[in-house]
């Protein structure tokens, strides 16, 4: 994405450029043109299915994108005006990504969707109780689905290891000594994986902590 020269409205410059913010409209508008052609998934499953992938790639990139852009400006729970609007977009881009990925069984992929948006709510939002739950739910929502259908243990301890940092926090709604159990009780969530994966899962979990 390159980068442009901000737009009007009081938008702050950044990345995202008006024409940019309008290729990815255009790539949403049209995918989803398929699906009201085929009416439903049982039409043809194997086309619906790859429309859904495809959409949900896109509405993550473009989700991922205005996340940064959010991130970069101090935060949703500060933004004021468009920015607050690209936060809430962020947000709905990614839970609709979720919705189709579980809607075609990928679910090891939505989980990879629920662990952005967990670390968004976490990154930009820590402040705010409701947010803070937001994020604890989505990470382990991410953990839940990271190991359905095959299972992704890299989408998994990323989750684990976000949520025990989420627990850390100095932001975190509980006090300390309970925050501290839950951080503790959350990095002991990969030992309950298959033996095989029993040592690698916790040393992982344990490098993903920030300091």
């Amino acid at each position: 994405v390159g980068g442009g020269e901000g737009g009007g409205g009081g938008r702050r410059q950044g990345k995202l450029t008006v024409e940019t913010r309008t290729h990815y409209a255009n790539a949403i508008g049209m995918l989803e043109l398929g699906f009201q052609a085929l009416k439903n998934k049982h039409t043809n499953f194997g086309i619906w299915k790859s429309i859904s992938m495809e959409l949900a790639g896109v509405l993550k990139t473009f989700g991922d994108c205005l996340a940064e852009e959010v991130l970069e400006g101090g935060g949703w729970r500060h933004a004021e005006g468009a920015d607050r609007e690209d936060g809430q977009l962020v947000v709905d881009l990614l839970l609709k990504a979720v919705g189709l990925l579980e809607g075609v069984g990928e679910r090891p992929l939505a989980a990879s969707v629920c662990l952005s948006l967990g670390k968004f709510y976490a990154a930009s939002l820590q402040a705010s109780r409701p947010r803070h739950e937001a994020a604890e739910a989505q990470l382990r929502r991410a953990a839940t689905l990271a190991l359905e259908g095959g299972g992704d243990r890299r989408v998994y301890l990323g989750a684990v290891a976000a949520l025990a940092n989420l627990h850390r926090s100095p932001h975190a709604p509980h006090p300390r000594p309970q925050a501290l159990k839950l951080c503790a009780q959350t990095l002991a969530m990969p030992l309950r994986l298959p033996k095989p994966a029993q040592a690698e899962g916790g040393e992982r979990a344990s490098e993903g902590m920030e300091g």
